[in-house]
């Protein structure tokens, strides 16, 4: 039993106009199916023939239990009402994917038409792209790894192993030390930085060094005057001092550091410090004043001066005890004193006899 499409047309007498009789046409679906089968299409190609209600009536490869079903046993949906002309759509079953193109035989008189479907498989296709896309990914993973570990060399060897060198004799810098084993090894710019590095930390060494020599030097000088030294900041606040002798303080230093120097004095001498810091702000000059203070039940003297830090806007003042002096002055005019008055005659003489001083009785 074969399936078949059949054709009748109608004879029509020229007479009396009459069917007089039928033209029957028969034509095999299986030799449509034996036409397509001719056509050298690549593996697993599905190409069917629809009629103008879907229904599939020659296919390829031949499969008879599917002449007369719909084309959805297929997995298409196509629309007798629409003309295709190769147009394309992407079909998967699941097993299997292919890129099916329609394409319209003929169209009937009532607007319906009849479709040829050619199924082409893209699973080689599709699989010959995976092997090829993993083979170019395998490819270019070695290379990555290749290239990644060459780099990681690299940058070990030019950039890596110098910079821990470099942070070695940054730290050893930092405890006064000077670190020159840098091999000659290393990108342009880290052997140039290094050789920067070094000068710097000659440099620094060398005037470190000498800072502290002139620190000590100055901490000696301080150690050998009698002098108090003072720092202080533009608001007159003590920043920092130095004395020789403890006792020439007038108070604690945990009392006057940090704190204005006018806030720390009694209130007679810090008015006239007042007035001397700022004569010397204003003046930019060293100001020299005198002053009495009382330390520990004892009236002292003091001398103090005042100028400014160049490229500061700190003053360094300097005091001194002039108490032994002052006293002396005083026991020099209460002898002269009593020189002028007396009613005695008296002679000053020098060591050889000569007369200095007469004085007028």
């Amino acid at each position: 039993e074969r399936t078949s499409i059949n054709f009748s047309y109608p004879v029509i007498s020229n007479e009396n106009n009459e069917v007089v009789g039928v033209v029957v046409a028969v034509v095999s679906l299986d030799w449509w199916s034996r036409q397509l089968a001719e056509y050298k299409l690549p593996d697993k190609s599905i190409v069917l023939i629809s009629d103008a209600t879907q229904t599939v009536v020659a296919n390829f490869p031949i499969d008879t239990s599917k002449h007369g079903k719909s084309v959805g046993n297929y997995g298409l949906n196509l629309s007798a009402e629409n003309e295709y002309n190769l147009v394309t759509e992407l079909i998967s079953d699941g097993d299997s994917a292919r890129i099916f193109t329609h394409q319209t035989l003929y169209q009937k008189e009532d607007g319906r038409n009849v479709v040829v479907s050619v199924g082409i498989s893209i699973d080689q296709a599709l699989r010959d792209a995976n092997e090829e896309f993993f083979f170019t990914i395998s490819i270019f993973t070695g290379f990555l790894v290749v290239v990644i570990l060459l780099a990681n060399k690299e940058l070990n060897r030019s950039i890596i192993f110098p910079l821990k060198k470099l942070a070695i004799a940054t730290e050893a810098l930092e405890k006064g030390s000077l670190v020159k084993d840098f091999d000659g090894n290393g990108a342009k710019e880290i052997l140039l930085l290094k050789q920067r590095f070094e000068t710097m930390a000659e440099k620094r060494l060398v005037t470190e060094q000498s800072a502290i020599s002139r620190s000590e030097e100055l901490n000696s000088v301080f150690d050998a005057l009698p002098d108090i030294y003072f720092k202080l900041n533009i608001d007159g606040v003590i920043i920092d001092y130095k004395a020789s002798k403890s006792s020439d303080l007038y108070t604690n230093p945990d009392k006057f550091m940090g704190k204005r120097m006018v806030d720390v004095l009694p209130k007679t001498s810090a008015v006239i410090f007042n007035e001397k810091l700022m004569e010397q702000r204003a003046s930019g000059q060293m100001i020299t004043w005198e002053y009495p203070l009382e330390i520990n039940g004892n009236m002292k003297f003091y001398e103090a001066r005042a100028n400014s830090i160049l490229s500061s806007t700190n003053i360094i003042m300097v005091i001194r005890n002039i108490t032994e002096h002052q006293e002396s002055q005083a026991k020099l005019q209460l002898a002269a004193s009593v020189f002028e008055s007396s009613r005695e005659g008296i002679m000053i003489t020098d060591a050889e006899g000569m007369i200095i001083e007469v004085n007028d009785a």
